[in-house]
Parts: C-alpha cells; sequence; structure tokens
C-alpha cells in the first residue's frame, strides 16, 4: 500500500492521508483532469478508506473548474471524515 500512496500523492493537487484507527486509513486525493472536448480543465475528488484488508473508493470528476472552490471542498472533506459512500451526495450539496 505505500508505494500506491506515494504514487498518488505525487499526481495529486491536494492529498490527506488521514489514520482513523489501529486498522483504518481514509485518503483523499484531488487531481487536475484535462476536458479536451471543453478546453478547459477541472477537479476529480477520490475518496479511499481501507479498513484491514477490505478497501472502498470512489470518484467524482469534473467538480469545478475553480481551484479556490476545489480547495474549499476539500477542506471540507478532509475535516468531515467523509466516507467513499458519500461523496458524490456532498459534493452534489456543496456545489448546488
Amino acid at each position: 500500500m505505500t508505494e500506491h500512496l506515494k504514487s498518488l500523492s505525487a499526481a495529486s493537487v491536494f492529498y490527506f492521508a488521514k489514520q482513523l484507527d489501529n486498522n483504518t486509513v481514509l485518503i483523499c486525493d484531488v487531481t487536475m483532469m484535462p476536458l479536451f472536448e471543453y478546453h478547459r480543465t477541472a477537479y476529480a475528488f477520490t475518496l479511499r478508506l481501507f479498513h484491514g484488508s477490505k478497501s472502498e473508493c470512489a470518484t467524482v470528476e469534473d467538480v469545478t473548474c475553480d481551484r479556490d472552490k476545489a480547495e474549499h471542498i476539500f477542506n471540507l472533506l478532509c475535516t468531515g471524515n467523509v466516507y467513499p459512500c458519500h461523496l458524490q451526495d456532498i459534493i452534489v450539496d456543496l456545489i448546488a
């Protein structure tokens, strides 16, 4: 898992990993993705939860083009301990 975490953080615009308990790690990874058909880039958010040998992952792409808004969403995800199963709903609420 350590090599995987290093490769994620190298490509990330924003990144955090938080140890929730002895066996649980929550990771938030925000990347910029090109949207060639629209001639712009946008931020994508990915949450990963590792609990022992189990893992859960969710990604929401094309969330915003605004860096400040992406950073604000990232900060809320970091402080709120949002789990992957709720990522889509949280982001929809934040950008609505």
